[in-house]
């Protein structure tokens, strides 16, 4: 198939969407039963630590893993609460979780501890949906779940309304909070920030300046020091926190079975700086020919991606044997016309396909070439998964290849032994010798790869939710023509 250029123009074009929706609900399957879980199958349960995000309540769902949270003492910056009592925790939140869970992906959570990246009062929102809290850069997306008090969903007008606010969240390269969670808060309760100290005379703590004589909690004899992990509350005057308490943060300690997540700040794909969104902790973090990389291979581990690592940790560094990318979402194709505005993409060769850009959004390549370029996009799905949030958007070269596609996502549906379903895109699954591959190339995406599976087993591996890449092309009609599948699982 040879797509000519008038017709690029005129099928495939830039458009404006409207890319501040607010996601109100979990991922289909990401529920479980209410208070289950902990019980299942698998072997016997080892001792684990899982620090990133809640993705689903009903137990509480924390980097794919369901822990029963029944006996489970939950603390809320730092109050205690009932045994059991899980009722104040809320999708977005990001949270420590210690416990137990088996390979069957089950859990029981013996602790569940939440503290706030940031709370103060908001001072401007920029055209993009960038907050400044108490001078901090706070990016509101698509999937930035907000809430009142007793757990209603509200929106970004709320939130310039009320004033006043709770951000959960992880701090990107940039130094950007990265909202996952906002809770609206009453006019006059104390602000606070947790983060690192960047300097101590005067004091600054997160790009933060503080003031005041406060209490000093947990530290040694030596005092305050730059480095230690803090947490600062007081009273917000327009320009500094005046404090009233700071206590220091213990932050996590040795363990061998840890689930870390995070933005990548610095480093390659052998070793690299994971900024972690619990406390706004970093890590080193260490892969070898051993680790499995999940969702994407080794050449995504850039700057600013977003990733959950498994492994041991000691002291600061963690040594990797699993990488878990949450931007798994890659679309290669392409593109056509053009558009001033960077607001979101339209696919019209690809019309189930809705992919939206926010404040996070990198942008490489000119519009003016769009016309006679590759598009490549990288992001996730949205929450309620009806939408592509896109991370990085490449204008590319022209293509020496313009008909070729390239599609990588969680997987929808499975039609039986036909097809598969990505992105809303129905795949027709390869019955030729060689067209289906399992997860072996996490070095280089276009090195040759010589393993590769039968339909019974590939079908054995893929459900709902696996991650699949698929190569192929578009057909006159724009059906997916497939070459070849590869588990990214």
């Amino acid at each position: 198939m040879k797509i000519s250029k008038k017709k690029l123009h005129n099928n495939l074009h830039l458009l404006l969407l409207a890319a501040a929706i607010i996601a109100t609900s979990a991922l289909v399957g990401a529920c479980g039963g209410g208070g289950g879980g902990g019980g299942g199958g698998g072997s016997q349960p080892v001792a684990a630590q899982n620090v990133g995000e809640i993705t689903a309540k009903g137990s509480v769902w924390v980097n794919g893993v369901e822990f029963n949270t029944n006996n489970a003492q939950v603390v809320m910056d730092g109050t205690t609460l009932a045994v059991g009592d899980d009722s104040k925790l809320r999708v977005g939140m990001v949270v420590s979780v210690e416990g137990e869970m088996n390979d069957a992906g089950v859990g029981t959570a013996t602790k569940v501890t939440f503290d706030d990246t940031l709370q103060g009062p908001v001072t401007t929102k920029n055209a993009d949906n960038t907050l400044l809290i108490m001078g901090k850069a706070v990016a509101v997306t698509p999937d930035t779940r907000i809430d009142d008090s007793v757990g209603g969903v509200k929106t970004l007008d709320d939130v310039l309304a009320n004033g006043m606010v709770e951000v959960s969240g992880g701090v990107d390269d940039l130094g950007r909070i990265v909202a996952t969670h906002i809770e609206l808060k009453a006019a006059g309760e104390i602000s606070e920030v947790t983060g690192k100290v960047d300097q101590v005379s005067p004091l600054v703590v997160s790009g933060i300046s503080v003031l005041g004589t406060p209490a000093l909690s947990n530290f040694p004899a030596t005092g305050i020091a730059v480095g230690n992990l803090v947490e600062v509350k007081g009273s917000f005057n327009g320009t500094a926190l005046t404090a009233t308490t700071i206590e220091l943060k213990t932050g996590l300690q040795n363990d061998d079975n840890l689930h870390f997540e995070g933005f990548v700040i610095s480093g390659t794909d052998s070793s690299f700086v994971l900024q972690g969104q619990h406390l706004n902790q970093t890590l080193t973090v260490t892969t070898s020919a051993t680790t499995t990389f999940m969702g994407g291979v080794k050449g995504d581990l850039v700057v600013g991606t977003k990733v959950e690592v498994e492994g041991a940790l000691t002291g600061t560094t963690i040594v990797a044997t699993k990488v878990k990318f949450k931007e798994n979402v890659r679309i290669e194709m392409t593109a056509g016309a053009q558009s001033s505005t960077r607001v979101g993409i339209e696919l019209h060769f690809l019309p189930g396909i809705t992919v939206v850009e926010d404040a996070t959004t990198r942008r490489t390549g000119e519009l003016n070439i769009i016309d006679t370029s590759d598009l490549r996009i990288r992001g996730r799905l949205s929450r309620d998964g009806s939408k592509v949030i896109a991370t990085r958007v490449e204008i590319r070269s022209p293509s020496s290849n313009p008909d070729r596609v390239k599609l990588r996502g969680p997987v929808t549906a499975v039609n039986g032994t036909s097809s598969i379903v990505i992105l809303g895109v129905t795949v027709p699954v390869p019955t030729t010798a060689g067209a289906l591959r399992p997860n072996d190339d996490n070095s280089n995406e276009n090195s040759p790869n010589s393993q590769t599976m039968t339909p019974a087993d590939f079908f054995a591996k893929v459900k709902v939710g696996t991650v699949v890449k698929a190569d192929g092309s578009l057909s006159a009609d724009n059906a997916f023509v497939t070459k070849e599948l590869e588990l990214e699982d």
